[in-house]
């Protein structure tokens, strides 16, 4: 394996500005108090030792839980994740399995395996090591007989983080051979993505009717297969007999938050960016919108910007734009990471963090319950709550902001490298000593950044490598001295970063007129998608507030579209107003003009940011 890019401790990360108070959001949210609103991640969780669920929704909870409470260093979410953390550690048995005895798929495994991982760069705890090398001999012992099916078939990778860390920390000599075996147990995803074979929704290739009238069967039997308390261990056989049916594969392959999962994979096997880029590009082509994400509701559903997008799908596709950062240093993904983040995660949970959609919608006119054109999402995916439509997203939105936080500054080498813009401190340590540095910024929504190097014990020469987001031109002082205009690159390296040094950088983000895949036009400026807001007037459905659940219906209809001229939308202001310490408080406005194609009204429309939006017309089509 190559050299890659490590993260750095998290004690070593201290968050400032509207990056924290984003993080504070989300803490005094759903993150802490989930457990007291829904029954999953609760005590009767059968991974906290209880009689409720036992599969994946308590390591998905936790492995958002984890960074989130060292970085806040909260010790009421510390004390949370230790509850979760424990109860794991004690569950594991001499042959090395652990969890619920009612459940024996690897698949939630994986993720606490995922979880893993944060919890030891929070808190070096020795334990995890044993844990996983336990694991890993009994993964070895078991995977030849015990194959995985299903979700784990599709998603059989998700343990190459933990493999990687446990490269570094363990002396155990195995890992090699499992993961071999984990990518001879994952569905080809390679082969796959290199004919792409659906270029119409999910409806095309298994019936949705069909589908729906068989659907409450396969949750009941489904539910009973995960709540027996002796389940059966399935035969080999049967198994692998499974993994050859046509119907499988097509509802696997067609499934959303198992693309999204499984782009990485190509990353996992080739080591290089173009592949997974190319096959995204693919699925795009078909599926694909503003947000430069598929459509995921919860199969892929066509170029509509009135499909759904899951959560799961965004916060997973975050998670491999991270893991392609980690393996490759890729800047490219950095970009898609941070659009991710700053519109769809942004858009698609509640500003307070007491409620999430099951899916957005690109074009959201209103948020009511009642029947959209999804493929597989019921009459309240659109609306926000505790756990709309479906629990998983409920329990996996958490590791969306606090993983991207984790990975803002990694070190390669001598070199530390920074691939988001994240307000803070980062103690980055080396062989000969460490290196503080000191980030202050507003962005997203600012486009200028202060970087100081605050504090350093060094022998040898460190270079900072920058990321440029998106490519644009940045001009770069030291000292107050202009360094570097510089355009049309990904990176900038500072040579020579040493106490003292203060780093200004301005970027130049312009507004831009994109093309969407089904040919309708939006506006973007640098990081942030922009919007038409829809005036929406809120409604309760069910709850006590604040985790009560809630839909919107829209208080007016929108029917303008921009003038275009030269392939570009006229643009007649931009506004802003910048906060150094609130999230929220940040706020641009783009007026465009406008007109009405049925009757030729001319008017302004107003954009804000996407992610800044509830009810929303994104792609305008002529």
């Amino acid at each position: 394996m190559k050299d890659i890019w490590e993260k750095i401790p998290i004690k070593g990360i201290k968050l400032s500005g509207i990056h924290k108070n984003l993080l504070d959001h989300q803490g005094e949210g759903l993150t802490k108090h989930i457990g007291s609103v829904f029954k999953d991640l609760s005590d009767h969780s059968a991974w906290l030792g209880g009689d409720g669920e036992s599969w994946e929704r308590g390591p998905y909870y936790i492995d958002g839980l984890i960074p989130l409470a060292y970085l806040l260093d909260d010790q009421e979410l510390i004390n949370q994740a230790k509850k979760w953390i424990e109860k794991i550690f004690e569950s594991q048995d001499d042959s090395g399995f652990f969890g619920p005895k009612s459940n024996h798929d690897s698949w939630p495994r994986a993720v606490v395996m995922k979880a893993m991982v944060s919890y030891y760069l929070a808190t070096e705890d020795f334990r995890v090591v044993t844990f996983l090398e336990n694991y890993i001999k009994y993964l070895n012992q078991h995977i030849d007989d015990q194959p995985f099916e299903f979700w784990g078939y599709a998603r059989g990778l998700e343990g190459k983080e933990t493999l990687d860390l446990m490269r570094t920390i363990s002396e155990i000599k195995d890992i090699d051979q499992l993961e071999q075996k984990l990518k001879d147990n994952t569905l080809d995803w390679a082969s796959f993505f290199k004919q792409f074979p659906y270029e119409k929704p999910t409806h095309s290739y298994i019936n949705k009717y069909f589908f729906h009238a068989v659907k409450p069967f396969l949750v009941f039997f489904d539910h009973i297969a995960k709540t027996r308390k002796n389940p059966k261990i399935k035969e080999k056989n049967k198994i692998l007999k499974a993994r050859q049916s046509k119907s499988n594969y097509t509802y696997l392959t067609t499934h959303g938050v198992n693309l999204a999962m499984a782009l990485k994979y190509l990353v996992y096997i080739e080591e290089k960016e173009d592949i997974m880029f190319e096959a995204l590009d693919k699925v795009l082509q078909s599926h694909g919108n503003a947000l430069n994400l598929f459509s995921s509701d919860e199969h892929l559903n066509g170029l509509s910007p009135e499909t759904g997008i899951e959560l799961c799908t965004v916060v997973e596709m975050m998670y491999t734009m991270e893991e392609t950062m980690r393996l490759t240093g890729s800047m490219k993904a950095a970009d898609y990471l941070e659009y991710y983040a700053y519109n769809a995660l942004l858009a698609t949970i509640s500003k307070d963090f007491c409620s999430h959609q099951y899916v957005q919608q690109v074009n959201q006119l209103d948020c009511e319950v009642k029947r959209h054109d999804f493929y597989d999402a019921n009459r309240y995916a659109n609306t926000f709550g505790v756990a709309p439509n479906f629990g998983c997203c409920a329990a996996n939105m958490h590791q969306g902001w606090p993983k991207l936080m984790t990975g803002a500054v990694m070190k390669k080498g001598d070199d530390v490298y920074m691939f988001m813009y994240v307000s803070g401190t980062y103690q980055v340590k080396f062989d000969d000593g460490y290196m503080t540095l000191k980030v202050e910024t507003s962005y997203p929504f600012e486009d200028y950044v202060k970087i100081t190097c605050i504090k350093t014990i060094r022998k040898s020469q460190r270079d900072l490598v920058l990321r440029i987001p998106f490519k644009t031109k940045t001009i770069i002082t030291r000292n107050d001295i202009i360094e570097e205009v510089i355009e049309n690159q990904d990176t900038y390296v500072v040579e020579d970063f040493k106490l003292g040094n203060v780093l200004n950088l301005n970027f130049d983000f312009h507004v831009e007129t994109i093309k969407n895949p089904d040919q309708s036009i939006s506006v973007k400026k640098g990081p942030l998608l922009f919007a038409q807001e829809i005036k929406g007037e809120e409604f309760l459905i069910k709850g006590k507030k604040p985790f009560h659940d809630r839909g919107y219906h829209p208080l007016e209809k929108v029917s303008l579209v921009p003038v275009i001229k030269n392939e570009k939308v006229v643009v007649k202001s931009e506004d802003f107003e910048y906060s150094k310490n609130t999230f929220f408080d940040n706020k641009i406005w783009i007026t465009i003009e406008g007109y009405d194609p049925k009757t030729n009204h001319k008017g302004d429309i107003k954009l804000i940011p996407y992610g800044l939006t509830t009810l929303r017309k994104t792609q305008f089509k002529y």
